[in-house]
């Protein structure tokens, strides 16, 4: 009877996390606008010693967004700025060259969102090269275990654990992801994700340090 009270309690608290979880990712994908900075880093057993960047995106309707990466640490990564207004975007990896112009990738605004809401942003952009809009549904989330409420800094949490995979024909390769919304708004605060195997092992950590679904200016998605 125990065992099957106690099997039971968490089968309940597997299914609020994922409520929560469709609920938090409903919210992001439907946005009509949205702007997050995000500070993410990479630990990792690599002789490189992993990543360190933030990232700024700004999201509206219509395939506009604006992705800015500011590298602070490692060699693998690039600073970056990618605008579209839709129908035209434009690039560059350093403010010092000239921006390249092409055609505006139809569904990239709708997986970005995606790719925030299911794992690390970063790893979103370099798994997709911000060109593969598809890549957003390789990105799985699922084996949900219970949420709880916490405290992060002096922020009300809820957290809760599952594991996001990245479908691929070699076969999935899965990470353990962490994340912790606010309770109301279920603003995300923190996300943390990480996987080893035979290889080494990497953990992706990243905060949230500005979130808003408020009106975006046209003007951020105007041609540089």
């Amino acid at each position: 009877m125990l065992h099957s009270a106690v099997a039971l309690a968490l089968c309940i608290q597997a299914q609020k996390a994922e409520e929560v979880y469709g609920r938090f990712e409903k919210s992001l994908v439907e946005a009509k606008c949205l702007r997050a900075r995000v500070r993410s880093e990479w630990t990792t057993t690599s002789a490189d010693g992993g990543i360190e960047a933030v990232l700024t995106l700004w999201c509206a309707s219509g395939d506009k967004y604006k992705i800015a990466i500011e590298p602070k640490k490692g060699r693998d990564i690039a600073e970056t700025t990618i605008i579209s207004d839709g129908k035209n975007c434009w690039s560059r990896k350093s403010r010092k060259e000239e921006w390249h112009e092409g055609k505006a990738i139809p569904g990239m605004s709708t997986a970005l969102l995606k790719g925030l809401a299911r794992g690390s942003l970063l790893h979103f952009l370099y798994l997709s090269h911000g060109e593969r809009p598809e890549v957003g549904d390789h990105l799985e989330v699922r084996k949900f275990g219970g949420v709880t409420n916490g405290t992060l800094g002096e922020r009300e949490v809820l957290e809760f654990p599952f594991t996001m995979a990245v479908r691929q024909k070699a076969g999935d390769l899965e990470y353990r992801s962490r994340l912790w919304l606010e309770p109301k708004s279920l603003v995300p605060a923190r996300r943390v994700l990480w996987h080893s195997d035979e290889r080494g092992s990497v953990i992706m950590a990243e905060m949230y340090e500005a979130f808003s679904t408020e009106e975006i200016p046209e003007s951020e998605f105007q041609k540089p």
